[in-house]
């Protein structure tokens, strides 16, 4: 719950598409890791299948934590770049800091 969070305070009016990615990439995945866990943790490293199948999920995992990191501390250089970034802080700062919580009548989320 904490990344639809992040994602709505980040994204703003665009905040659905994000959050409806991120769930369904999450579904997505934990279905895929149904179908090779049970086949995983039965076949690799013979009379230690056990650990070597559990060290192989950390080390991705640890992989999958780099960019994460990277995200964290190079994100202002990132938004800097960003036009798309750029655009949704000038919207915030235009309307004092907040984002759109309506939608104006005219279609502009932040009337």
């Amino acid at each position: 719950m904490a990344t639809i969070d992040y994602m709505v305070a980040a994204y703003g009016p665009y905040s659905a598409s994000a959050t409806g990615c991120n769930g369904f990439t999450r579904d997505f995945l934990a279905a895929i890791a149904t179908m090779y866990s049970t086949p995983m943790y039965e076949n690799i490293g013979g009379r230690y299948h056990l650990q070597w199948a559990s060290t192989l999920l950390g080390c991705v995992g640890f992989l999958i934590l780099i960019p994460i990191y990277v995200f964290y501390w190079k994100g202002p250089d990132i938004r800097v770049k960003s036009k798309f970034a750029q655009q949704l802080e000038a919207d915030r700062m235009r309307h004092g800091g907040r984002r759109a919580s309506r939608v104006g009548a005219d279609g502009d989320p932040y009337a």
